[in-house]
């Protein structure tokens, strides 16, 4: 194998690295069938672990007539059931303090998050230098038309999926309807995406990946640099009419959660 194509296997597999740190998120049908709502992982600080995931998962879904809000449900030991009771922590930007980002931390009250996460990030995995459009990265999640779900009495079979791209420029960020300092954007015109079995297919539409982790994954100024894949963002929506994926910067977010011990 190529050095180079040595380099191109190395960054098409390291998401892989932290595919058990992320799960789908579900909610349930009036018939009692579950459908996926989004994806969430996990963040350890301070000996504290919570899921992150987009605020908007959370919402009642207005065409479900038997949705309630902030009623979610994980996989608990093979078993999907509603996580009940739940601290959640919405996040608010310091220059906007009456305008809540789309990212909420949530900590289960009647069950540890081990039941569901065997690996948690920590700020250890963050990706600390500044973005820019050199770098790429992988969005990673569920997306809702590759998932097959059943209710208790069957396994849910989930696929992860990875959507590569390279930073967006910051127009396209701010074209959409957000700030710039706050988020950034992948673009997605290669719509290539890896299985768990690392096998390059069309992309499904990224609907249900919100919430799902951004991983740094190479720097084309670096082309020989091997990559060891690092937590910067979390999904929010696709901008389709700018043909990217807007997502929340976390290095911004984290700090204002955890303080100066997040950078």
């Amino acid at each position: 194998m190529s050095q180079a194509s040595s380099i191109s296997d190395a960054i098409s597999k390291s998401p892989d690295k932290f595919r058990n740190y992320y799960l789908p998120v579900f909610k349930q049908r009036c018939d009692g069938t579950p459908y996926h709502a989004g994806t969430a992982f996990g963040f350890e600080h301070n000996e504290r672990r919570r899921l992150l995931t987009a605020l908007h998962v959370l919402d009642k879904d207005e065409e479900n007539a038997c949705d309630i809000q902030d009623e979610i449900y994980l996989c608990v030991g093979g078993i999907l059931q509603g996580i009940g009771r739940f601290e959640k922590e919405v996040v608010y930007g310091p220059d906007l303090p009456r305008r809540a980002f789309d990212l909420v931390l949530i900590e289960p009250l009647d069950f540890s998050l081990s039941q569901v996460l065997p690996h948690f990030f920590t700020v250890h995995d963050l990706y600390l230098r500044r973005l820019n459009q050199d770098l790429y990265v992988a969005a990673c999640g569920f997306p809702s038309g590759k998932q097959r779900m059943s209710w208790r009495s069957k396994p849910l079979k989930n696929r992860p999926y990875g959507y590569f791209g390279r930073i967006s420029p910051s127009w396209k960020v701010r074209r959409a309807g957000f700030s710039a300092h706050s988020h950034f954007g992948i673009d997605i015109f290669l719509k290539k995406t890896f299985t768990r079995t690392q096998r390059e297919v069309s992309a499904p539409k990224p609907h249900g990946i919100s919430g799902g982790p951004v991983l740094v994954v190479h720097d084309f100024r670096k082309p020989r640099w091997r990559p060891r894949p690092l937590l910067r963002g979390l999904v929010i929506e696709s901008a389709q009419a700018q043909r990217c994926i807007i997502c929340i910067d976390l290095l911004e977010l984290l700090w204002t959660v955890f303080g100066r011990a997040a950078k």
